[in-house]
């Protein structure tokens, strides 16, 4: 199976010698149905490595490795992903609702009136 591999290098415009270096390594998995409010949608379901490194010259680095689960599905995109932090830690997102802007906004001011106090 094929390996996608991405690697984006970055330093810190205020400081140059703080760089970043992001690396994936995503990997196709199946073709799966993916359920989405009660149809279901053709998905592929991708595994991912992802090592986040983070190098100063002056203070040292540190690196992060993360396992990712990824589905997307036709016509909707990323629908679900799970990145494991380490060993039973996780962040979990999964698609609930597709808005359009004006009910985006409508919920937003809703929001702001509700919190206005």
């Amino acid at each position: 199976k094929s390996v996608f591999v991405n690697v984006i290098r970055y330093a810190d415009p205020k400081d140059s010698t703080h760089v970043t270096t992001l690396t994936r390594n995503r990997r196709f998995l199946k073709k799966i149905n993916y359920n989405y409010k009660g149809r279901d949608v053709d998905a592929a379901q991708f595994s991912m490595k992802e090592e986040q490194s983070e190098r100063d010259l002056q203070r040292g680095g540190l690196t992060h490795v993360y396992e990712i689960e990824e589905v997307y599905a036709k016509n909707l995109g990323l629908v679900y992903s799970k990145r494991t932090l380490e060993a039973g830690r996780f962040f979990e997102t999964k698609l609930v609702d597709i808005l359009t802007m004006a009910a985006l906004e409508e919920r937003f001011k809703a929001h702001l009136e509700k919190n206005k106090n």
